[in-house]
């Protein structure tokens, strides 16, 4: 450190990383990141006494665990979104071709070859995007990527939303497109899962002082 040197031993630095010993600066971080010393004394370095300064980041057994549930998840969505969201577009296609208005059978056929090549291609779309985007979220989950790491967090709580119009869908209130019981029971139980990995995650934020990817801040 190129600050002046204090004339009290135990004279914490101006970021409050650095304490002086008497004879040179050493940290005032704890290796873990747990605990800090206040110039008297070990305390418990809670995030909103967390001192501002320069750090780098190092992986702990947390990174590791969020990591791998986190690429589980995402994948177990993709080949969720390739195996059913064809089935359920499907069943809405044929959902709406039954409460299409009576034409005659000439211009029915025609609508009905239109309208089903029509949602084909939206189905491949959207699957294609969906495996393309979960791809770069498994990409960013390894690179700990912070961006990535508050989508699958915030995204994750929203889910909550899907668990209840899922739970309306299935109990038949207000539904507009009749999808098969199964496909709801299957997006409760994936909404179910992405939120507990929501909630999971923002403890982890917590505990790791606002830290991405559970990943323990150590001062330069």
């Amino acid at each position: 450190m190129s600050e002046q040197t204090p004339a009290t031993t135990g004279q914490l630095s101006p970021d409050g990383y650095w304490w002086w010993d008497g004879q040179q600066w050493v940290s005032a971080i704890s290796p873990d990141g747990r605990w800090r010393w206040d110039g008297g004394r070990w305390v418990v370095n809670e995030v909103g006494s967390r001192p501002l300064g320069a750090v780098r980041y190092e992986l702990t057994e947390d990174t590791r665990r969020v990591q791998i549930a986190a690429t589980v998840y995402l994948a177990l969505s993709a080949a969720y979104t390739i195996s059913v969201v064809p089935l359920t577009m499907q069943a809405s296609m044929q959902s709406a071709l039954r409460t299409s208005p009576n034409v005659d059978p000439a211009t029915s056929a025609q609508f009905s070859q239109v309208f089903s090549g029509m949602m084909t291609g939206i189905t491949i779309a959207t699957v294609v995007i969906s495996v393309a985007w979960a791809a770069v979220l498994i990409y960013g989950t390894w690179s700990q990527w912070r961006w990535v790491y508050y989508v699958l967090m915030i995204f994750g709580a929203l889910s909550a939303v899907s668990i209840v119009t899922n739970v309306v869908g299935l109990a038949g209130v207000g539904r507009t497109a009749v999808l098969p019981a199964w496909a709801h029971v299957f997006g409760i139980v994936f909404a179910l899962l992405y939120l507990s990995l929501a909630v999971w995650m923002f403890v982890l934020w917590r505990r790791h002082h606002q830290s991405a990817w559970a990943r323990r801040a150590v001062p330069l």
